[in-house]
């Protein structure tokens, strides 16, 4: 798929295209980090900026408008130049015609005619020989005949090569100090890798926003302001940042590798949690959230998907890019974000003045989803299930419908209250109402390994200080004046 500057669409008269930044396209269309048309559509944008007075390099052009990144121009860089004729196949090599077959080589491409006005083409260093393996030689860069011959492109559907290696060995790696050694996931914002960090070979999740991300104002801020909390946090249930900053134009966070699932996983897979394992969740979170209280901050996204699970039990919160200042300028940023299933009906209408008793709403809705299997509100679209969470009342026939006990259903309808004032008024209160439901379910377990164990003796009651141990008088002498008293018959006696 290389192509080749006065031959491609994209070649004009009067054009300051460079052979180099032709180079740069066959390497990248060769490592398939650009298709064809996409380095045609390049050249085009190139040429109009030519026209209008601000003349780019095809690197610099790639680089601002986040196609590549410059590591990814570097490694190209260095890597064999492709360049094609006019009568070459897409493919990197090319077979030499069979003998006796009347067919005739490719024929070099020849200086344009002077008086033309045309650029005339460059001759090529050497063409294209065939060899007696059948395949033809490919030309190399004049730039190169000094240095040695370079080694031959590949087939296509040959596997790409790994990048340069630096000099101790190892490949390049974009994050200065750590080392990339697999890809755990990405999203809409950032691809997540598994890393080794070198100084202590700790294996660490690494973070890296989109380049294309870095020209906009509001994702880098959101990606930043994350970085930032999530390394100056320190609380057990909240994944703690190792690292952050900017390395060859590429934004990365480093954090806590935590193994294990997410909520929202262990929900897809069992339908629905019991009541116990729903409230351990929902005490560790708050006991996040009552952390990020004390440090002035609201989540705005409490939902399943952003609660881990590890082995350990711990549960850890996760993915802070909407949190912010409680009482804090949004700065040009919308109001109005977070899930649409989990949002708080402030938070639905946009207000500004977020705290707390917004992240408790969307913890209840968690408790909702876990519990019964489904979100409290759907639509057909994020406005109606925005509505909804204003106007709409929890479905009775989910609530009541006798799956859930009471407590449950008094929890669900506290946390997911329309008025904030109604609802629980820090993380503090859910923590403390809710372990002491716990605490009392336990109580009332039956136990039957404590049924089974003997009773114990009571202690023996010791004497008070200075009397003497009381001592109990024989049945026989029941009935019997003790020796001694006085005869108090006579006061007692009946009238004649």
């Amino acid at each position: 798929m290389a192509i080749d500057a006065p031959h491609s669409p994209c070649y004009h008269r009067g054009t300051m295209i460079t052979q180099a930044d032709v180079d740069l396209a066959n390497a990248a269309i060769v490592q398939k980090l650009l298709s064809k048309e996409e380095a045609t559509e390049c050249f085009r944008q190139l040429k109009g900026l030519e026209q209008a007075g601000k003349s780019k390099t095809f690197a610099a052009y790639l680089l601002d408008k986040g196609v590549l990144s410059q590591a990814q121009i570097d490694s190209l860089a260095s890597r064999p130049t492709l360049r094609a004729t006019p009568e070459a196949t897409p493919a990197p090599t090319v077979e030499s015609p069979p003998e006796g077959t009347g067919r005739k080589p490719p024929v070099p491409p020849q200086a344009a005619p002077t008086g033309t006005g045309a650029r005339p083409l460059a001759p090529p260093t050497a063409a294209a020989k065939p060899s007696s393996s059948g395949s033809a030689v490919l030309r190399q860069d004049p730039a190169a005949a000094g240095r040695g011959s370079r080694p031959p492109v590949p087939p296509r559907g040959t596997p790409a090569p790994p990048a340069a290696p630096k000099p101790g060995g190892t490949p390049p790696q974009p994050v200065p100090g750590l080392q990339i050694v697999g890809k755990l996931g990405s999203g809409g914002m950032a691809t997540v890798f598994r890393a080794l960090r070198e100084e202590d070979q700790r294996e660490v999740a690494l973070k890296i926003l989109y380049p294309h991300h870095v020209k906009n104002p509001l994702f880098l801020a959101r990606f930043v302001r994350e970085a930032e909390l999530l390394c100056s946090f320190e609380h057990l249930n909240i994944v703690k940042g190792v690292a952050h900053g900017c390395s060859n134009n590429l934004y990365y966070l480093a954090m806590d590798l935590i193994e294990g699932k997410s909520v929202q996983t262990l929900i897809t897979e069992r339908g629905t949690l019991d009541e116990e394992t729903a409230l351990n969740i929902i005490v560790q979170i708050a006991r996040a959230l009552e952390y990020m209280q004390a440090q002035g901050i609201v989540h705005r996204d409490i939902k399943p998907d952003n609660i881990l699970m590890p082995e350990d039990g711990i549960l850890k919160l996760c993915d802070l890019g909407f949190a912010k200042q409680i009482g804090a300028s949004e700065g040009g940023e919308s109001m109005t974000c977070g899930t649409p299933q989990y949002m708080s009906p402030e938070q639905a209408q946009g207000q500004g003045d977020l705290d707390v008793r917004s992240d408790i709403y969307s913890l209840g809705a968690t408790l909702y989803h876990m519990v019964l299997g489904e979100v409290p509100f759907t639509g057909t679209d994020n406005m109606e299930i925005m509505a909804a969470q204003c106007l709409a009342e929890l479905k009775s026939s989910a609530v009541k419908s006798g799956t859930i006990s009471q407590h449950m259903h008094y929890f669900i309808e506290k946390m997911m209250a329309k008025e904030k004032e109604i609802r629980y008024q820090n993380a503090a209160e859910v923590v403390e109402d809710i372990q002491a439901q716990i605490e009392g379910y336990k109580s009332l377990q039956y136990d039957p390994e404590a049924e089974a164990a003997p009773a114990k003796a009571p202690p023996a009651r010791r004497p008070i200080s200075g009397r003497s141990a009381p001592t109990r008088r024989p049945l026989s002498d029941f009935g019997k004046r003790p020796p001694g008293a006085r005869d108090s018959s006579r006061f007692f006696r009946r009238p004649k």
